[in-house]
């Protein structure tokens, strides 16, 4: 597919809360608050969590056309995200690390 929605679960918790208390909110809702390449979520987690063997495969690119899980209906209704990309990525690595999921850095 060539990229992964994320979201923080502060984000879910908050969007829910939200949507409780919203008068207009019917139906569903996707809560995604960005989509990231797959290359771009590599380099980030390389950034992060530097001492591993994270690489891309050069022979096939999985950037060109990208999905993106769009939660605009979700942000029509004034909902905003409290993380971005790479503070959903650093807090993911840390717990996997503090449970020991990863190896030390």
């Amino acid at each position: 597919m060539g990229s992964i929605a994320l979201v923080h679960i502060e984000d879910i918790c908050s969007a829910h809360i939200f949507l409780t208390e919203h008068a207009k909110a019917e139906g569903r809702y996707k809560c995604s608050s960005q989509s990231c390449t797959l290359s771009n979520l590599a380099t980030l987690l390389s950034k992060v969590y530097w001492n591993t063997n994270i690489y891309r495969k050069t022979e096939k690119n999985y950037d060109k056309v990208p999905s993106v899980i769009s939660s605009k209906k979700l942000q029509d209704l004034g909902f905003s995200y409290k993380h971005d990309l790479e503070d959903i990525i650093y807090q993911t690595l840390m717990c996997f690390l503090d449970y020991g999921y990863l190896p030390p850095v």
